[in-house]
């Protein structure tokens, strides 16, 4: 199967998802035998007595909705130095503080801090708090040691750390996590499908629209409006032909997710599909986004 690898795009649903997502992982699932050259590390920032106290009193601050906006700025002031104190409390039941110290390392980009981003993507039980380390990972510029723990846990016991592994992989547009996002398609948990249908927006192959094809029928409203999104992401094969038949779905928020999917693609064929559903269609939101779509393809030669 050839890997096909895609842009990542805002997410359309209420969690906190990801933005910047540029850089390609290493397409093979083997990992290289050879060791890469040698790097040369810089000694981390002291952490002084004087910038723990500061930093652990910026973390009782962040516990404090009307205070975070401050302590974040203040966060990134103090730089990577704040790390160790940070990761004292990686552990917190309060979710919102452990998206808080993903949240700093975006900006930080401190090293020490992977591999507990990494085990917050493949076990944390919140997906706010999943989401947000990865999107901090990506915005090291260096992705070859989160790239390397997410490859492992494809091989491990806990179904659930193999799947979080997956859904991480596709953030980097690794192909490996394809088989495992395959299956996903299919569960019966909805948050699950819904994860694996945003990922095949990321990194897919020649087996992805047929697999989506034969998960549509039945799927749940969100499953579906997802859909309408990765198809449009999808420029091998002909997404347009499932596109067509969302335009017609009993939801409007499918239909107009798959009119502006169809604008996208661009494919004169579906011109006339659009028209023939702009003469029927009520919803407002539905009919701005066809006659968009119609506009697109009218410009076209």
């Amino acid at each position: 199967m050839k890997p096909i690898t895609k842009a990542a795009r805002p997410g359309t649903l209420g969690v906190v998802l990801l933005a910047a997502l540029a850089a390609v992982a290493p397409a093979a699932k083997k990992r290289p035998q050879t060791a890469p050259a040698a790097k040369t590390e810089a000694s981390p920032p002291a952490t002084t007595p004087e910038i723990a106290a500061r930093v652990e009193g910026l973390v009782t601050e962040l516990r404090h909705p009307a205070r975070r906006p401050q302590a974040r700025a203040a966060l990134k002031e103090v730089g990577p130095a704040a790390t160790p104190i940070l990761l004292r409390h990686a552990d917190d039941p309060d979710y919102q503080l452990r998206w808080e110290i993903a949240n700093a390392q975006g900006d930080l980009r401190d090293p020490r801090a992977i591999p507990q981003l990494v085990e917050y993507v493949l076990a944390d039980d919140n997906p706010h708090v999943r989401w947000r380390s990865l999107w901090a990972l990506r915005e090291y510029p260096d992705h070859e040691e989160a790239v390397a723990r997410l490859f492992d846990a494809l091989e491990a016991e806990n179904p659930t750390r193999r799947w979080n592994g997956a859904v991480g992989l596709s953030m980097f547009e690794n192909p490996a996590c394809l088989p495992i996002l395959h299956e996903g398609l299919a569960q019966e948990d909805d948050w699950r499908s819904w994860e694996a249908i945003n990922a095949l927006s990321r990194v897919h192959d020649d087996e992805s629209l047929a697999r989506i094809e034969a998960a549509l029928p039945g799927a749940r409203p969100r499953f579906r409006r997802e859909a309408a999104v990765t198809l449009g992401l999808i420029e091998d094969g002909e997404p347009e032909k499932l596109l067509l038949k969302l335009l017609n779905d009993e939801d409007p928020q499918v239909r107009w997710r798959a009119a502006m999917s169809l604008r996208r693609l661009r494919v004169p064929s579906t011109l006339e599909a659009l028209k023939r559903r702009r003469l029927v269609e009520s919803d407002p939101f539905v009919i701005e986004h066809l006659a968009e779509a119609i506009s697109e393809l009218n410009r076209r030669p």
